[in-house]
Formats: structure tokens, C-alpha cells, sequence
């Protein structure tokens, strides 16, 4: 792993723009954003660990914005529970009363719910159903987001990460305990989308799990500036601590007023907490790190950075990424892990990978001509281009002779050529076995050698 953080400091950043077209993967938001909304938050403890009572309101009008919150709330119980049970709290509502009272007698733009793992996820996407029609039976609220509130697991165990613990692989039995990842979550999501008496409400993801595992990730791979802890998320075996319980806040914030929380001043009070004696201080520094990977999850949710190939978090798919990939070639690592290079969680670092990083360098091709990186005349811009140019690098060759790798006719193979495949990969009509076809180990080694010549020339 030190070697693979080690990349952030040697030359190979510089070469984003000279040894390869990075892509902007993301960008603000068209749409237009409330200033004043009003929120009704159904679950237990972990949505109370946002803060929805005292904190979104106050951390709301530091950004700007209005925020005015109703909460029903039954510690270590499930959706299946509170409707089966709708005036059992172990917090006072406020003013708005319980859910009953609240969705039949107030309007509100957006409603919560946080599905929890002391039912099945059949029950709880039964549970969410039902309280959206309860709700919708108010014509007040036939326009109001329902949003599923996707919680976190378990304090991982040691040795383990956040990371792998949210994305674990492993598929759902929708009538044994809900696992609180990102698969379960994700069923009883689709289930909602996909029922027929659900179509035309308007239903979304608070995604507080994906945030804590950027933000776990980041901590780890060393880009939160000088933050450094064993246990950056937990203040007990399920509970957030104060720092984690800003990120939850931000990420309820950012998805349902769609606005980026970066640089919003941090004049509420998630420096305390009563239920966690030594908080950590967050500093102007720190509470920037945390609302960049609050709105990285946000803005680009379902798709998440290892995903989409940006697997050092810059937002640009580019030679840190791939080098990230091929320095750990052929290799198993511990599933999920982007540090690592491996953007589908397999456990194994090989040709999906490559291609993950390398198909977002997305441009519109003309078969046959070399300048688009297209030097085999096949119309798509795809390993076998890549090879020509690999196993010709830095040589001399006769000019404007793009079949061995030349391909802007310069009678050199070097890093324009590179860019002219890579800044089109991917692009045009693949021949029928074009996506079949894996590079060869030689290349991949040459490839590699190439990375490293890079760096050390330009450090």
C-alpha cells in the first residue's frame, strides 16, 4: 500500500494532461435547487445519528438554506416494526407528532425512511411501501421524494475495512435478516422502483453508507490532510461518532436540496456529542475533506469512483488510475478495495480493470483514420490499436505508417501516439471479437515499463 500512496507524490500526476486525455467525470447539477424544504424522518437510532432533530436545521442555515424537520424514531427496530406498532417512540416527536399524525395532517417535500436489519429486506421494502401509500393517502403529499435512508453496518472487524464491508459482493436473501450493505439496501430498492402500485412517486437514496465508505477509503489512502485514526467512523459497535455523524448530516443535506455542501461553514455544533466522551475536533480542513467525498457520492450516485475508473478520487480517469491497475497486475488483493486497482470487487486485478479505467477515454471515431488511434482499420478504438503503439514505444519507424503504432505520422512512437488511442478508447463499432481479445502479457509488462520510464523522466 505505501508504494501505491507513493504515486501521489512522485511525477505521475503531472502527466495527466501530457501522457493521457483525462476526462471530467462529473459535473454540477442542471437542475434547480429548493431553499426551503420541510422533512419527516421515519426510522431508529441511525437516522437519529444525522442529526435529524437538532443539527439538519441548524447545519441547513449555515448553507443558506431552510430546513424545518419532523422525526418519528424507535430505537433497534425496523420499518415492519414501526408500522406494525405506530405509537411506540423512544424519542418525543416534535411539534409534527408521530408518522400517523404527521403524514395525515402536514405537508411535506420530502419523507425518510431507514429500512434496518431486525426484519427480512421483503419486509422492510413492504414496510416502505406501506408508509409511502399512508402518507400519499394525504393529497398534500401526492408530490412529495420519498427517500430510502441507507444506513451502514457493523463496526468492521479488525483488519477489515468500512469499504469492504458496504460493497461485499455476496448476493441477498430477501427473507433472511436484511445485511446492511450496499447489496441490501439496493433490493429493496429495485423492488420499489420495479412495483407496479409505486409507479410515478418519486423515490431516491440518501446514501449515507457510500459516503462513509469514501470517506473511509480516503482516510486510508491518505487523502484527508492530516487525519490519521484507528477508527475514524464508529463511537461504538454501531453508533457514528461525532465526525461520522457530520458526514451523515451533510449527505441528507447535499440529496435533498442537490447542492454541494463543500465550503458551507461549520457554525453548527458537531464538535459534541453527549454520547461520546473525547469528539474529534473538526477543523475548516477537515470538514472540507468530509463534504467533498459527501458530494463525490452524491452528485454521481449509483456509480461510485472505483466504478467508473477514478480510483484515486481526483475526478479525471487518467495515468494515476491505470497505474494504480497495472502496478498491481495479475494480482489478488482483498475484495473491495480500489486502492488497489480492483474497480469491480472480484478480488483480482486483470482486463476489467484495464478496460473499467481505460473506457472512459470516450470519443467518436472515423474508421480507418490513424490520427483518432484507430491503426488496424477496424472502425474501434480497442486493445489491439493499444498494442501497435506498446510494442513500438520510442522507436523510429517509417513515416506515416500508422499500422505500427505511428499514429500521427511523425515517424515516432511516443506519448502522442498513446494519447491518440487512449483519448479515443472504446469509441466506434467493435469488430465481433474485438471485445474478446486480452492484451499480452509482454505488452502489459511493456506497458508497465512504459509507466515507469514516464515517471522517472519527468520527476
Amino acid at each position: 500500500m505505501d508504494k501505491l500512496l507513493s504515486l501521489r507524490g512522485c511525477g505521475l500526476h503531472r502527466l495527466v494532461v501530457s501522457a493521457a486525455i483525462a476526462v471530467l467525470l462529473y459535473g454540477g447539477s442542471n437542475s434547480a435547487t429548493a431553499q426551503s424544504l420541510t422533512s419527516y424522518h421515519v426510522g431508529n437510532s441511525l437516522t437519529w445519528d444525522a442529526r435529524v432533530g437538532d443539527g439538519l436545521p441548524p447545519l441547513a442555515a449555515d448553507a443558506g438554506l431552510q430546513l424545518t424537520t419532523g422525526y418519528h424514531i424507535r430505537c433497534g427496530n425496523s420499518l415492519d416494526y414501526i408500522t406494525a406498532n405506530p405509537n411506540d417512540t423512544c424519542v418525543t416527536p416534535n411539534s409534527f407528532g408521530s408518522y400517523t399524525d404527521a403524514f395525515a395532517n402536514h405537508t411535506w417535500d420530502a419523507i425518510t425512511l431507514q429500512p434496518f436489519s431486525a426484519s427480512t429486506p421483503r419486509q422492510e421494502y413492504l414496510a416502505f411501501k406501506t408508509l409511502v401509500q399512508q402518507a400519499r393517502q394525504n393529497p398534500a403529499n401526492l408530490n412529495t421524494h420519498f427517500y430510502l435512508y441507507a444506513s451502514w453496518p457493523q463496526r468492521p472487524l479488525p483488519g477489515r475495512s468500512f469499504y469492504g464491508e458496504w460493497y461485499n459482493p455476496d448476493a441477498v436473501d430477501p427473507d433472511a435478516d436484511l445485511i446492511r450493505n450496499a447489496n441490501g439496501f439496493n433490493w429493496i430498492f429495485d423492488q420499489l422502483k420495479a412495483d407496479p402500485d409505486l409507479q410515478g412517486v418519486q423515490l431516491s437514496v440518501i446514501p449515507v453508507g457510500d459516503v462513509l465508505a469514501e470517506l473511509d477509503f480516503r482516510i486510508r489512502a491518505g487523502l484527508v490532510p492530516s487525519f490519521t485514526i484507528a477508527n475514524p467512523l464508529y463511537r461504538d459497535e454501531l453508533h457514528l461518532n461525532n465526525l461520522a455523524r457530520f458526514a451523515a448530516a451533510n449527505t441528507v443535506l447535499a440529496t435533498l436540496f442537490d447542492q454541494d455542501p463543500t465550503g458551507t461553514p461549520t457554525n453548527s455544533d458537531f464538535d459534541t456529542s453527549p454520547f461520546q466522551p473525547a469528539p474529534i475536533e473538526i477543523t475548516p480542513d477537515l470538514a472540507t475533506a468530509v463534504q467533498e467525498a459527501v458530494w463525490y457520492v452524491v452528485d454521481s450516485y449509483p456509480l461510485r469512483g472505483a466504478e467508473s475508473g477514478d480510483l484515486n478520487r481526483d475526478r479525471f480517469v487518467g495515468i494515476e488510475d491505470l497505474s494504480m491497475v497495472l502496478s498491481n497486475w495479475n494480482q489478488s488483493v482483498k475484495p473491495p478495495d480500489p486502492l488497489f486497482g480492483d474497480t469491480n470487487n472480484d478480488g483480482f486485478i486483470g482486463i476489467e480493470d484495464l478496460n473499467k479505467v481505460l473506457s472512459n477515454w470516450n470519443q467518436n471515431v472515423t474508421p480507418g483514420d490513424a490520427s483518432t488511434g484507430d491503426l488496424n482499420n477496424d472502425g474501434f478504438v480497442g486493445i489491439e490499436d493499444l498494442s501497435f503503439i506498446l510494442s513500438e514505444w520510442n522507436q523510429h519507424i517509417a513515416p506515416i505508417d500508422p499500422l505500427p503504432g505511428d499514429a500521427n505520422g511523425d515517424g515516432f512512437v511516443g506519448i502522442e501516439d498513446l494519447n491518440a488511442v487512449l483519448g479515443n478508447w472504446n469509441a466506434g463499432t467493435p469488430p465481433p471479437d474485438a471485445l474478446m481479445n486480452a492484451p499480452e502479457p509482454g505488452t502489459l509488462m511493456l506497458f508497465a515499463g512504459v509507466l515507469g520510464a514516464l515517471a522517472t523522466r519527468r520527476r
